[in-house]
């Protein structure tokens, strides 16, 4: 005899019932239970004596792998009456994505506006989610949804969310402390007395190692709160609104990078300029400009690029930043080009336009295959 034969109807059932009470594969015994239709039947009985979770979880997922219209409806009446969060869920979106998205966030809507059920809450948050909303849809509490939209997506990309701040701060770290080491170069060559008489009341060695460690506190809070803002638009926004929250969210960002100019502005003399109600205005857009570029060396979440691609995006970053650093640099030192100043100044803008991207760029590049988190 053929081991591939269907079996009759009533050994199929038992056959089925017995694999999902025994938590054993049930898709051998599936397959040869003649049809869909029977082999519903028997999860049907299975999902009357009210097993566990899980055994509901697997009666889900087998009913997924099904044709017709029996499972149809099954995963419908698993969708709008179950008590678990999960299982829920799990047959609202697979269901929806089989022909019954209407009537599915119709019943949750109505249960959640009655009830407050927190499984239904789930299920259509689940459903928004990964299928969307019906073009009709009736009113809900937006504000609870929302809430609880949020924190599915943070839970799916938390992960993928806080490698992107950690490699975004190394990079930003490692640039900005390389930038600090050639800030006193430069200050060396073009201010060498204001530079000796800083020494004469502290050690050049713990003026560099000052100087570094500013730079990677500097580099390091500008790459977190970049990696941060722009995972969390990535994860939280989709479609048309993603690209202009990211931009707006990274811009913000900016202001850290704002914040570490106008201190250092404030507390040296060799940031000379035209005076706080210049300088001030000048570098707070400079910094919104600066979080944009960033925005476009940081690549979206979870997505591998190569180091090809980086290398491109920060040449992109680099350019935006080296026109406005150098409108920036002539605005606030009021077009005075004969400031020793102000040529040290524009150096440094240039440097920092250049070496800040590329730290970025080099922390996000991917080898081929490298682990990006899960979504």
């Amino acid at each position: 005899a053929r081991t591939d034969e269907p079996y009759d109807p009533e050994d199929a059932r038992l056959l089925v019932r017995s694999a999902l009470h025994h938590e054993v594969e049930v898709e051998p015994w599936l397959k040869r239970a003649g049809s869909p239709k029977v082999a519903v039947a028997a999860m049907d009985e299975v999902l009357e004596t009210y097993p566990r979770p899980r055994v509901r979880m697997r009666i889900v997922e087998a009913l997924k792998g099904l044709k017709g219209e029996e499972a149809d409806e099954t995963l419908l009446r698993i969708a709008v009456s179950d008590d678990s969060s999960e299982v829920r869920s799990e047959a609202a979106v697979a269901a929806s994505r089989r022909g019954k998205h209407e009537a599915v966030t119709k019943h949750l809507v109505e249960e959640i506006n009655t009830s407050g059920d927190a499984a239904a809450l789930s299920a259509f948050v689940s459903v928004i989610d990964e299928v969307g909303l019906p073009v009709v849809v009736g009113p809900y509490p937006k504000l609870s949804v929302a809430v609880a939209l949020a924190q599915r997506r943070w839970r799916a990309n938390r992960i993928g969310i806080l490698r992107q701040v950690a490699r975004a701060t190394l990079g930003g770290a490692v640039a900005m402390g390389i930038i600090s080491v050639i800030s006193l170069i430069q200050l060396q060559i073009v201010l060498p007395e204001e530079l000796r008489e800083a020494t004469e009341f502290v050690p050049l060695p713990v003026w560099i190692f000052t100087n570094a460690l500013l730079g990677l506190v500097w580099g390091g809070l500008q790459g977190a709160s970049t990696g941060l803002v722009t995972g969390l638009a990535d994860a939280f926004w989709r479609g048309k609104s993603w690209k202009r929250m990211r931009i707006l969210l990274a811009s913000l960002a900016g202001l850290v990078h704002s914040g570490f100019v106008l201190f250092t502005a404030s507390t040296s003399d060799v940031w000379a300029s035209e005076g706080p109600s210049v300088y001030v205005p000048v570098y707070l857009i400079y910094g919104l400009i600066v979080g944009a570029a960033f925005s476009l060396v940081v690549p979206r979440l979870n997505l591998s690029t190569s180091l090809r691609q980086e290398l491109f995006q920060s040449i992109r970053a680099s350019l935006i930043l080296i026109l406005f650093g150098m409108i920036s640099v002539f605005i606030a030192y009021g077009g005075n080009l004969d400031d020793r100043t102000f040529r040290l100044d524009l150096f440094m803008f240039i440097v920092t336009a250049l070496l800040f991207p590329l730290g970025f760029a080099l922390a996000f590049s991917r080898r081929k295959g490298e682990d990006t988190g899960s979504r």
